[in-house]
């Protein structure tokens, strides 16, 4: 049904696929690049967008490498709609607004304009935008697939 559009995944579902299928999270939302660009231009970036455009995500890196960035922007009420783990680490930097992440529910923190947040991928994790304004962030991390065949 997800293919065929008829229902929409959630963030949190496609992450969980992705890792799954070893594979990066944008080769399930549109056409991957094989190329190893190293500039990624506003214009030309890889683009999904989620729950009635609630959750956009711009892709900043191609190709296979050690690391993985994006541009997330999120209106107000938007989450990851439910909490994920993976291998690797992850930094988050609040470029705009402010918004609320839980790393194994037990531990939340309140990130504002220039916060950053960086942790071990395996720990769960999860955000809410609770506030009224949209919320932009960049997004890092080491989660990349090996390329040893597997898909």
């Amino acid at each position: 049904m997800v293919e065929r559009w008829l229902t929409v995944i959630s963030l949190a579902s496609l992450l969980k696929l992705s890792l799954a299928y070893n594979i990066h999270l944008s080769d399930l939302y549109g056409e991957a690049s094989s190329s190893n660009h190293k500039l990624a231009r506003i214009l030309g970036r890889q683009v999904f967008e989620q729950n009635l455009k609630e959750v956009r995500i711009e892709q900043l890196t191609h190709g296979p490498a050690l690391m993985e960035a994006q541009r997330f922007v999120l209106e107000p009420r938007a989450n990851s709609e439910g909490s994920y783990s993976r291998d690797g680490e992850e930094l988050i930097y609040v470029l705009d607004g402010c918004i609320d992440f839980y790393l194994d529910e037990s531990d939340h923190h309140h990130l504002e304009v220039g916060d950053c947040l960086y942790f071990p991928s395996v720990r769960l994790h999860r955000w809410e935008n609770n506030g009224t304004t949209r919320v932009s962030l960049l997004l890092v991390d080491t989660s990349v697939p090996d390329d040893s065949g597997k898909k």
